[in-house]
């Protein structure tokens, strides 16, 4: 067997390889799965778990992420991908290159996450100067991703609806596109009674009301759909016959507004854990996951919740029957 530095490595370049969020999820099961078949990895990222940091096989190089400043983010993450994808293939010519969207222009292996041409900003109610950044934002993204998606040897696109995406929007090839469908932790499975007793408890929830989950961010861009799910929450809990409890996790600008909102009505079956890490220990506590996002990719956080025996929700990111759809008789978790 070859010595390590003798093996052809990978390059990844991703905003981050962690746990604490979807896309940033998938990359760290990459990453993890080639450095464990034995494979030499750089991760070039914003956040990079500890894991990979003391793993001998991963080259890690951090790439600094100055607050507030998305833009200039993004091009010291496109600017150092570049840099170590060039240097690592000069020494390596047969090493790979994986990249996401737009976020690095290398002309081998392109994952797609999401396919910004597909959703629009939705930013109701945010500071004008925010509204504005976050179309420009939005442009550039679109732009960015057309070059690098149209120099990609390799696409991958996680859905379906992905692939259409890339196909119609984008103007990617359909030969060049192979879809594979985000996967989950084999051991996420349904929760058993002691875990939903116990994941209850953790959060102060009675055995004996039905809880409905929200989980994504919560920032300026409403992409994520809260503002959906709340409108028909409203409705229910109005009707007088709603005797669920809605749980969200999730943080950004919007977050403070809401908890007021939930507040000022007063409605004790409503809690905010802002940012929840343990995403695992919430599907426990749950019977319902609600995903009204006007994003049509897939999300990992409907695939881990679909494994964890959880009835499932969505929308196309309009509130007209939606809230029929949350309503609908279920089955009754064990």
């Amino acid at each position: 067997m070859p010595a390590p530095s003798e093996r052809t490595p990978w390059v990844i370049v991703a905003g981050g390889f962690h746990q604490r969020g979807g896309m940033d999820r998938a990359n760290a099961a990459l990453a993890a799965y080639l450095l464990d078949s034995g494979t030499p990895v750089h991760l070039v990222g914003h956040e990079v778990d500890q894991r990979f940091v003391e793993d001998r096989m991963a080259t890690v190089h951090i790439v600094p992420r100055p607050r507030g400043l998305p833009g200039l983010s993004e091009r010291l993450l496109r600017r150092t991908g570049i840099q170590v994808a060039r240097a690592t293939v000069a020494r390596h010519p047969r090493a790979r290159v994986v990249v996401n969207g737009g976020n690095c222009d290398w002309p081998d292996i392109n994952w797609v996450h999401a396919v910004h041409a597909s959703w629009p900003v939705v930013d109701s109610g945010a500071p004008w100067w925010t509204r504005g950044r976050n179309r420009w934002l939005k442009a550039a993204a679109v732009r960015r991703e057309r070059t690098s998606l149209q120099r990609a040897e390799l696409v991958f696109a996680n859905s379906g609806t992905t692939r259409c995406a890339l196909i119609e929007r984008v103007g990617v090839t359909p030969g060049r596109i192979r879809t594979v469908y985000l996967g989950s932790d084999p051991s996420w499975t349904a929760a058993t009674s002691e875990e939903r007793t116990t994941a209850r408890a953790a959060l102060g929830l009675p055995l004996d009301r039905p809880v409905v989950l929200f989980v994504g961010a919560m920032g300026t861009d409403i992409n994520k759909g809260f503002d959906v799910l709340w409108q028909s929450w409203l409705e229910l809990a109005g009707s007088g016959r709603w005797d669920a409890s809605l749980v969200v996790a999730g943080d950004g600008w919007r977050m403070p507004g809401w908890r007021a909102e939930a507040a000022r009505l007063a409605d004790p079956n409503v809690r905010f854990l802002g940012f929840s890490p343990d995403v695992r220990s919430l599907l426990a506590a749950g019977d319902l996951l609600v995903s009204p996002r006007t994003q049509a990719q897939r999300d990992l956080v409907v695939v881990q919740g679909h494994r964890s025996g959880h009835h499932l929700r969505s929308s196309d990111g309009q509130h007209r029957g939606f809230t029929t759809r949350i309503a609908r008789p279920r089955a009754t978790r064990a």
